[in-house]
């Protein structure tokens, strides 16, 4: 799970960092330092993570930036069909 990214999507989805925090367990600035990457912030429970978990499917967000890269790929990657007479 990509912490950062799934935050930021949970904002972009509507939520604030504080809602998020509300969820899983934590304070806001807690959240606002997980969504940074801040480096030297201790690994999340697994209540935490699950919780991220549980809001990205509520909220249809990814929880991986390498899924997002993926569909995007496949779409420019895509050729268009030729047509055939």
């Amino acid at each position: 799970m990509d912490i950062p990214h799934t935050i930021s999507g949970l904002r972009k989805a509507g939520l604030t960092q504080a809602q998020i925090g509300s969820a899983v367990g934590l304070k806001q600035t807690s959240i606002s330092d997980m969504e940074a990457g801040k480096a030297g912030i201790k690994r999340p429970s697994y209540a935490v993570v699950s919780g991220l978990q549980q809001l990205a499917r509520d909220y249809g967000v990814t929880t991986e930036r390498a899924a997002e890269l993926a569909v995007a790929q496949s779409a420019v990657s895509s050729p268009a069909p030729v047509p055939t007479s």
